[in-house]
C-alpha cells in the first residue's frame, strides 16, 4: 500500500519512501532541450511547481543536502529516454543553487529583507566547503564570510547569487544552475503597502538582475511562481527571460494531472 504524499516536496523522499508517485521526469528533457537562459513558469497553487523544482535539482546536482543523487533516476522515464542520453550527459554534473521564497511573508521591508538575508545565508551554508577551497582568492573568501556572518550591506546582498555562482564555478569548473521557487510570494504580501512594495521591488530586481542576467557563471536559471509579474517592475532587469503560462503548450503536461495519470494513480 502506497502512502499519499501530502505536503511532501522533496523529490528524493517522494521516490524512495513508498509514496504514491506520478513520473514527471520527462520535464527534465524538455527543460534541457530549450535554449532559454532564464525561464519563468507560472502555475496556480498546488500544481507541482515546488516538487518539479526539487526534481530538477536532484537530477542536475551530485548531492542535495548531503545525500547523493546517483541512481535516483535510473528507473524513471528520463533514465530510459533516448538511450539514457540525458542521464549520462547531465545527471549529477552541475553545481545547483536552489532557494524558495515561499516563507518570505513580512509586513514591512525590514522584515522581508531580513528573511531573504537568512534564506541566502542558509543556501551559502550548504556550500561551506568553499571556505576551504584552494581555488578561491582571499577576496572571494572574505565576501563569502561576510554574507555568512551577516555583515554585508544591501548592495553586497543583491550581488550574493552572482558571488556564489562565481565561487562554485571556480571550484567545480562548471557553470551553475540557479532555481528560484515561488519568486513572487514576497511581492504578493507587499502589494497592499505602496512604500514597502517599491523598496522590495527595487531590492529584488537587483538581486535577480545580478544573479540571472549579468552573470557569466550561469548555465541556466529557472523561476516558478503564481503570477507573471510585469517586466516593468521586478523582472525588468531580465532581458533574457522566457515566460511560460498555462496558456502555453510548452511544459503543460508536466504540471497537474491529466485524465490518464489520474486513472493510473487510482
Amino acid at each position: 500500500m502506497y502512502k499519499v504524499p501530502i505536503g511532501v516536496y522533496n523529490f528524493h523522499k517522494l521516490t524512495t519512501c513508498d509514496y504514491l508517485f506520478c513520473d514527471k521526469t520527462r520535464m527534465i528533457a524538455e527543460f534541457l532541450s530549450k535554449g532559454d537562459e532564464v525561464t519563468l513558469i507560472t502555475r496556480p497553487r498546488r500544481w507541482g511547481k515546488t516538487l518539479n523544482m526539487s526534481m530538477l535539482q536532484h537530477f542536475l546536482a551530485s548531492e542535495v543536502n548531503g545525500i547523493s543523487t546517483a541512481g535516483l533516476f535510473d528507473d524513471l522515464a528520463i533514465g530510459k529516454l533516448e538511450g539514457s542520453k540525458y542521464l549520462q550527459t547531465h545527471q549529477g554534473k552541475y553545481p545547483v543553487i536552489m532557494l524558495s521564497f515561499k516563507d518570505v511573508k513580512a509586513n514591512n521591508f525590514e522584515g522581508a529583507y531580513n528573511a531573504i538575508y537568512e534564506l541566502i545565508r542558509s543556501v551559502y551554508d550548504l556550500f561551506h566547503y568553499l571556505l576551504k577551497s584552494d581555488t578561491l582568492t582571499e577576496l572571494q573568501l572574505e565576501k563569502l564570510n561576510s554574507i555568512l556572518r551577516k555583515k554585508s550591506d544591501q548592495q553586497q546582498l543583491e550581488a550574493s547569487l552572482k558571488l556564489l555562482s562565481e565561487c562554485l564555478h571556480k571550484h567545480h569548473g562548471q557553470r551553475v544552475y540557479v532555481f528560484i521557487d515561488e519568486y513572487d510570494t514576497p511581492l504578493n504580501h507587499a502589494y497592499v503597502n505602496k512604500d514597502y512594495l517599491a523598496s522590495l521591488v527595487n531590492f529584488m530586481r537587483n538581486l535577480f538582475s545580478t544573479g540571472l542576467n549579468n552573470n557569466d557563471y550561469l548555465e541556466r536559471g529557472l523561476l516558478t511562481g503564481i503570477l507573471r509579474v510585469s517586466k516593468d517592475s521586478m523582472l525588468s532587469g531580465l532581458n533574457n527571460l522566457e515566460t511560460y503560462t498555462m496558456l502555453d503548450e510548452a511544459y503543460s503536461e508536466h504540471f497537474g494531472f491529466n485524465e490518464g495519470e489520474l486513472e493510473a494513480l487510482c
